[in-house]
């Protein structure tokens, strides 16, 4: 049975996203350890441009209330499932990929639509005024007026370092 364990380990691309780096470290050493292919990596940009991995640990602590299961493309709000049509759940992807930064109207538009879309801006408007209602997080996603829009701290939390 260990050999059939320790060979399937050896299989296994696992993927690390993990903020607090001796934390992260940690749990790559003890998987390479047991045999797992692994990569870690500490921010969710950082997890979109990784090599497709079998299995991914992700740390949900680094932000907020949402969860976003890119598999599935599923997302919750302190457990309840959150129904998200796909270019609201895109937008959030967005902008969960690197929590903080600011992401422009038109990197929005290009990703959760796509590059060659020609229209008024003001759609995405409408879309994060609804992505906003149904995660219920004041606060969330703000605006920075000019430049575009950013994840931000739920209340209550604080931002990672």
């Amino acid at each position: 049975m260990n050999g059939q364990v320790a060979g399937l380990a050896r299989e296994t691309r696992v993927l690390v996203v993990e903020d607090d780096r001796s934390i992260g470290e940690s749990l790559v050493r003890g998987l390479r350890q047991a045999g797992y292919a692994v990569e870690g990596v500490r921010t969710g940009r950082a997890a979109l441009t990784a090599a497709s991995p079998d299995v991914v640990l992700l740390d949900l602590g680094r932000h907020g209330p949402p969860a976003l299961d890119l598999r599935t493309r599923q997302v919750s709000v302190d457990g309840r499932p959150i129904a998200l049509t796909p270019k609201e759940f895109g937008i959030l992807e967005c902008l969960a990929a690197d929590p903080g930064r600011v992401v422009s109207r038109q990197q929005i538009l290009e990703r959760a639509w796509d590059a060659h879309w020609y229209g008024p801006t003001k759609v995405l408007d409408v879309h994060i005024a609804a992505l906003r209602r149904k995660l219920g997080v004041p606060g969330l996603i703000e605006t920075v007026y000019g430049h575009g829009f950013r994840l931000g701290a739920a209340p209550g939390r604080r931002e990672p370092p």
